[in-house]
């Protein structure tokens, strides 16, 4: 899936999300990626949504994002009840989706110069 976002080159956006990765600038995920404005970095640990701990969102979180989304990979997923209940307590949006849709909203948020974090689990 290709986007194509008008990019000021302020920030970071996804060029496509295939099976083969998610592509960002000249780089290609193959692995869970965390991806804000300015940087992505790899969580080599994540393979699913039930592995996205408490202390990763905290961590997210002190970065004071307007919204964190999660990319679940090909087809939308759901958390626990107990993982939901603690990221509705944060007291910030946490929106899942499935990665192509987070990406989409993750480069129209960028384009609105929000403060946005997301975890993108690949396709695979």
């Amino acid at each position: 899936m290709d986007f194509q976002l008008n990019n000021t080159g302020k920030a970071l956006v996804v060029k496509t999300v295939t099976t083969e990765g998610i592509c960002i600038g000249d780089a290609q995920y193959k692995q869970c990626i965390l991806l804000t404005a300015n940087k992505v970095e790899v969580l080599k640990e994540i393979k699913s949504l039930a592995d996205i701990s408490n202390e990763l969102l905290e961590r997210i979180l002190s970065k004071q994002p307007d919204v964190v989304l999660i990319g679940t990979g090909k087809s939308p997923q759901w958390p626990a009840k107990n993982q939901y209940l603690d990221w509705h307590n944060a007291g910030v949006g946490i929106e899942t989706m499935d990665t192509p849709a987070a990406c989409r909203t993750f480069n129209l948020l960028m384009s609105e110069e929000r403060i946005v974090a997301a975890i993108m689990l690949p396709l695979t």
